[in-house]
């Protein structure tokens, strides 16, 4: 959720990546899946940004199925993948 990934960006030091991955089904045509596919992880991003975390903290990707014709929910979706963590972290006293 929200609140947890921004409490953990402010505990870490530089260096978490946040990968967001918009998906969509293999229904339609490719070139609109795409564009819906990027939509969804860029409109994620956008909201976290407006929430308060930096945008470097970002990196969006898309994956579309075209295996998947509709038949499952889950293909239309946004995934968050956090990339790279630093060993340390500031601790507050």
């Amino acid at each position: 959720d929200l609140e947890r990934l921004h409490g953990l960006a402010q505990q870490l030091n530089i260096g978490l990546q946040v990968l967001l991955i918009g998906r969509a089904d293999g229904v339609g045509l490719p070139a609109f899946n795409e564009q819906l596919a990027s939509a969804r992880g860029l409109t994620v991003r956008d909201y976290m940004v407006q929430n308060g975390l930096p945008d470097r903290l970002f990196t969006v990707q898309t994956i579309v199925d075209p295996a998947d014709l509709g038949r499952n929910p889950e293909s239309r979706r946004v995934e968050f993948r956090v990339l790279r963590v630093p060993l340390q972290t500031v601790r507050n006293p």
